[in-house]
């Protein structure tokens, strides 16, 4: 029995170039699509969202179909956030893993309804952020954290994950002494107690 390992042929490797060829233009043919049918969806909805019922806070969300809301993708969110980001590069895997935290939070949000909540607390968010930056040389407060600030303004309950304590502390303070309507208090996790000796 020949001991030599396994080498494949030439039709071999031709076969299987020829095959990791096809799925490559499968993917990027499925991903071009999706951007194109985010593109569509276009600005005539955004336009509406405020008249739309299923973007006032707390009301549910079915099924997509005609005339319905279409949920949040990350597709979705890189063309609402690049709105009001023009400037920030959002690389797509963390756009990918920040769309797929959203929807763990709130599977139900909607593409109007996230647009919706960054125009409605933006504002708010980047005077915050101007304030933070002054503060000290050396913070950062990118367009992802100016996003996470927006969801929590607009959900304390759904997004308070969204931030840590420290930065929900912060920005809590923040909006009491600048007259901003304050979420409740932030609940401290419990420290362990030292046994006495």
């Amino acid at each position: 029995m020949d001991a030599r390992p396994f080498q494949p042929g030439v039709n071999t490797l031709a076969a299987l170039f020829e095959l990791a060829d096809r799925e490559f233009r499968y993917v990027r043919d499925e991903t071009l699509a999706e951007i194109a049918k985010a593109a569509i969806e276009g600005n005539a909805a955004d336009e509406q969202i405020e008249a739309d019922p299923g973007d006032v806070p707390g009301q549910g969300e079915g099924e997509v179909e005609p005339g319905q809301l279409a949920p949040l993708n990350a597709f979705r969110f890189r063309r609402i956030a690049h709105h009001f980001f023009p400037h920030f590069d959002f690389e797509p895997q963390k756009v990918d893993g920040f769309t797929a935290e959203i929807i763990r939070l709130e599977p139900a949000i909607s593409r109007s309804k996230f647009n919706y909540d960054l125009r409605e607390n933006v504002g708010l968010v980047r005077r915050y952020r101007d304030h933070f930056l002054a503060e000290a040389a050396g913070n950062t407060f990118n367009a992802f954290t100016e996003i996470r600030h927006c969801l929590y303004v607009a959900d304390p309950e759904t997004f308070g994950e969204m931030l840590n304590n420290l930065a929900k502390e912060a920005f809590e303070a923040w909006r009491r002494a600048h007259g901003g309507e304050a979420a409740a208090p932030v609940p401290r996790a419990p420290r362990a107690r030292r046994p006495r000796r």
